[in-house]
Protein backbone atom coordinates (compact mmCIF):
# COMPACT_ATOMS: atom_id res chain seq x y z
CA UNK A 1 0.00 0.00 0.00
CA UNK A 2 2.62 2.21 0.44
CA UNK A 3 4.55 1.84 -2.95
CA UNK A 4 1.26 2.27 -4.35
CA UNK A 5 1.09 6.04 -2.50
CA UNK A 6 3.95 7.41 -3.30
CA UNK A 7 3.64 6.14 -6.64
CA UNK A 8 0.43 8.29 -6.59
CA UNK A 9 2.21 11.29 -5.24
CA UNK A 10 5.13 10.91 -6.93
CA UNK A 11 7.83 10.07 -4.50
CA UNK A 12 8.39 7.15 -6.84
CA UNK A 13 9.62 7.53 -10.39
CA UNK A 14 10.97 5.04 -13.26
CA UNK A 15 12.11 7.84 -15.45
CA UNK A 16 15.21 10.47 -15.15
CA UNK A 17 15.31 13.63 -16.05
CA UNK A 18 18.96 15.35 -17.63
CA UNK A 19 19.76 18.93 -16.82
CA UNK A 20 22.61 20.47 -18.18
CA UNK A 21 23.26 24.04 -16.25
CA UNK A 22 26.15 26.95 -16.60
CA UNK A 23 27.51 27.33 -13.38
CA UNK A 24 28.27 30.59 -13.87
CA UNK A 25 24.81 32.59 -15.17
CA UNK A 26 22.28 29.39 -14.74
CA UNK A 27 21.53 29.12 -18.33
CA UNK A 28 20.06 25.44 -18.61
CA UNK A 29 20.41 23.61 -22.08
CA UNK A 30 18.79 20.31 -23.39
CA UNK A 31 21.86 18.91 -24.42
CA UNK A 32 25.51 19.19 -23.34
CA UNK A 33 27.26 21.80 -24.36
CA UNK A 34 30.99 22.72 -24.84
CA UNK A 35 30.84 26.21 -23.51
CA UNK A 36 27.60 28.85 -22.54
CA UNK A 37 25.75 30.36 -25.16
CA UNK A 38 25.20 32.91 -22.84
CA UNK A 39 28.02 34.04 -21.14
CA UNK A 40 31.07 31.89 -22.51
CA UNK A 41 32.32 29.73 -19.74
CA UNK A 42 33.02 25.93 -20.40
CA UNK A 43 31.72 25.13 -16.76
CA UNK A 44 29.01 23.38 -17.09
CA UNK A 45 27.02 20.87 -14.59
CA UNK A 46 25.09 18.05 -15.30
CA UNK A 47 22.26 17.27 -12.76
CA UNK A 48 20.47 13.65 -12.91
CA UNK A 49 17.01 14.24 -11.40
Amino acid sequence: MIRVLKRMVGLTSTTTTIIFECRRCGTCFSSDEESCTECGTSSIVKYKI
